[in-house]
């Protein structure tokens, strides 16, 4: 074997640039054309072509294992270069003709010459490299992304042996574009980002070291690395970056490409759209701050006022919501911009921006309207009461109505007039959640535990009893208000039931409230508020709370409509509804004209109907994205405590395809000491309800950086357990 190291020069300087240069990442190569071409020309005359290039790299095998054993191999590394690169070739182009098993056949024929026992010259280290790279890309477009991360990250790790000399930092360099290619399939933008710029590095320095007769590849592979550091900014909203890195591959493109090949062609499109994207970014920042100015003026001209000197302590959630009302002096500034309207952008709110422009350029100048809540919103109330209800609806002019702020006020609204109205009965949800989040903030909630498995969420197993829940409503005492969410991850019923829940409530006398907040996410507005409807038909004092925070991130416009038996009773309700504590003047608002102005016009309630189903698929999204992130990782909850019925062993997925449609909320199986655990990492909140609000996951990033700290946290709690 020391013969073989004197006589056989080092093959990452032996193999010249140009046999290889067209196996890195390109827009565009005429030379794996040429290859695609050819192998399948060869391949439709000869069925068995493939079969022939494996049975020559075995035949090659086994010579090479005689050789070592025998220890003359010093005329066969030269041999063993020429079929592996050769063999490399039409695996290339295989896989650009779309025949991806062949590609990954040959590929992984090529490594395993490359791994004989009893031969590793430091040689093999260029080919290895090679091969895997071409391997790991032809993993990735089949669709096997762990095998080809596995495959690349062997390369940039230099795992396989010493990858040093400049040839073999460039087969390093094409391993980080593909992995760059592969983060951005899998929406890891930053990482993707990583890898392009290491690519970019190590191709500024090593790629020009050898002039070749193949000038126009090498132009071609700078160029297209360029434009993967663009794309990567693109992503992450940056266009004057993407532009300047478009703008360097151009520089090199222009170089040795001629105008009309395919990656200049692209080139110039991609620069194209990358203006026109910020070009409309900077003009909606005009609007911007053009509106906000005219918003700062109007503020100027009010001499409208509020006293709060009269509130006390006892008054629950609305006292820290209405204290930011008297910091602002009831004048709300929206951020109705920047947003760009690009296919790369992650925002769940980002559906909703065209409805709000528009809506926005329909409602007078920002003012106060003289006369409180009833003169200034019955626009709103009156869309909002349509919208829910319908148009013919026999009890539509019973419905008493008001604004409120969030739910959290709608809620303390609904305590009140159980506490007033029917002997200071206290409120019951059937979400766990809305239960925690009320009584933070000093509303009286209980849970009605019998709609659920008992011990359900000690069980890591928080499943609906339909049959429980009807039982325990039957056992309510008369004038219960029960809390209804229309839309929830776990809480789930079909039409039928919401018939069968109704009759029951009717005939124990219990009050339904409502939350429809989330209706249209993924079904129509009528079909979605379908049970409310029913609930309105078959019992009195029906309540319905509509939440238009979807809308309007930040600015809590929530409508609470209550079904009455006659006008003079909803006369009554409206009264005293307007009289609770005065301080309902203050809603009276551009947020209020902004959301009558969208359900009131029919074009754009069509457009708010389509961005609600967008949403509601982002969402979506963004749970599967979670949990496969979650899964991926491995981070299961003990499995002492928790067995699912006839489970696999992916509780993570189990969990997150039974909560398909289940709004911006996630419900995870942990127990309270997980969750307190999680929460301390700083990265993701999670409750002691364990439900995981999906709109604070907005981008990928926040998505990976969450299930890696909770990943983080399970594995800690758990050794800390088991010492």
């Amino acid at each position: 074997l020391a013969q073989v190291f004197l006589l056989v020069p080092a093959m990452a300087q032996a193999v010249p640039l140009e046999k290889w240069v067209f196996f890195l990442p390109q827009v565009w190569s005429q030379e794996i054309d040429h290859i695609t071409l050819y192998v399948r020309s060869v391949a439709m005359r000869r069925r068995d072509y493939v079969q022939d290039r494996v049975g020559a790299l075995d035949s090659l095998l086994q010579s090479l294992r005689i050789d070592v054993a025998s220890g003359s191999i010093d005329f066969r590394l030269l041999e063993v270069t020429e079929l592996v690169l050769e063999a490399n070739r039409m695996a290339v182009g295989f896989l650009h003709d779309r025949q991806h098993h062949k590609a990954i056949k040959l590929g992984e024929k090529c490594l395993e010459m490359l791994h004989v026992d009893g031969l590793d010259p430091p040689e093999f280290s260029f080919l290895r490299a090679i091969s895997q790279m071409n391997l790991g890309k032809a993993y990735t477009k089949f669709r096997k992304f762990d095998l080809g991360r596995a495959v690349l990250e062997r390369v940039t790790a230099s795992i396989e042996g010493d990858l040093s000399s400049p040839m073999a930092q460039l087969v390093v360099a094409g391993a980080h574009g593909y992995l760059s290619e592969l983060c951005v399939d899998e929406g890891k933008h930053a990482e993707a980002m990583s890898h392009a710029t290491a690519e970019v590095s190590l191709l500024e320095k090593h790629l020009w070291t050898e002039l070749t007769e193949s000038r126009a590849e090498q132009a071609g592979v700078l160029a297209t690395a360029y434009m993967k550091c663009g794309h990567c900014e693109v992503l992450g909203e940056n266009f004057e970056i993407a532009l300047a890195w478009f703008n360097k591959a151009a520089q090199s493109a222009e170089l040795y490409l001629e105008e009309t090949n395919r990656l200049r062609i692209e080139l110039a499109e991609t620069t194209a759209l990358t203006q026109v994207m910020l070009d409309v970014r900077n003009e909606q920042k005009a609007e911007e701050a053009k509106a906000n100015m005219e918003i700062a003026r109007a503020a100027e001209r009010l001499e409208h006022r509020f006293d709060y000197s009269q509130a006390s302590g006892d008054r629950g959630v609305s006292e820290a919501a209405f204290e930011g009302f008297a910091a602002g002096a009831a004048v709300f500034k929206y951020d109705l911009a920047p947003r760009a309207k690009a296919r790369f952008a992650s925002s769940s709110t980002l559906p909703m921006d065209r409805v709000l422009h528009a809506a926005h350029r329909m409602i007078p100048p920002l003012g106060t309207i003289a006369g409180g809540v009833a003169s200034s919103n019955a626009g709103l109330l009156s869309a909002s009461r349509k919208s829910l209800f319908g148009r013919n609806a026999q009890y539509l002019g019973n419905i008493a109505s008001c604004e409120v702020h969030g739910f959290l006020g709608a809620m303390q609204l609904v305590a009140r007039m159980a506490e007033e109205g029917w002997r200071h009965l206290k409120v019951l949800t059937v979400c766990p959640h809305a239960a925690y989040v009320m009584a933070q903030a000093g509303v009286q909630c209980s849970v009605l535990a019998q709609a659920y498995i008992p011990g359900a969420t000690l069980k890591r197993n928080f499943q609906l009893d339909f049959n429980g829940l009807l039982g325990a409503i039957s056992a309510l005492p008369p004038h219960s208000v029960l809390h209804l969410p229309l839309v929830h991850p776990v809480f789930r019923l079909d039409i039928s039931e919401w018939t069968d829940l109704a009759a029951a409530m009717s005939l124990a006398n219990v009050i339904p409230v409502l939350e429809t907040s989330l209706a249209g996410f993924h079904d129509t507005i009528a079909n979605a508020t379908a049970p409310l409807r029913v609930l309105a038909h078959q019992c009195p004092g029906t309540v319905a709370v509509q939440s238009y925070e979807h809308l309007l991130p930040g600015d809590s416009v929530t409508v609470v409509h209550v079904v009455t038996p006659s006008d003079a009773t909803k006369d009554r309700m409206e009264r005293w509804m307007l009289s609770l504590e005065g301080r309902t003047q203050q809603l009276s608002s551009t947020a209020g004209k902004l959301v009558e102005s969208v359900l009131a016009d029919d074009q754009l309630f069509e457009a708010y109907k389509t961005a609600l189903k967008d949403m509601g698929g982002i969402l979506d999204r963004r749970r599967r994205s979670f949990v496969q992130r979650l899964s991926a990782l491995k981070s299961y909850p003990s499995a002492d405590p928790f067995k699912f019925p006839d489970a696999p062993q992916d509780i993570w997925t189990v969990v997150g395809d039974s909560q398909m449609h289940g709004g911006p909320a996630f419900w995870a199986p942990l127990v309270k000491d997980e969750c307190d655990t999680i929460s301390t990492q700083g990265v993701v909140r999670v409750p002691p309800t364990a439900f995981i609000d999906l709109q604070v996951l907005d981008t990928d990033a926040d998505i990976d950086a969450a299930a890696e700290a909770i990943r983080d946290a399970l594995r800690d709690l758990q050794q800390a357990q088991a010492a």
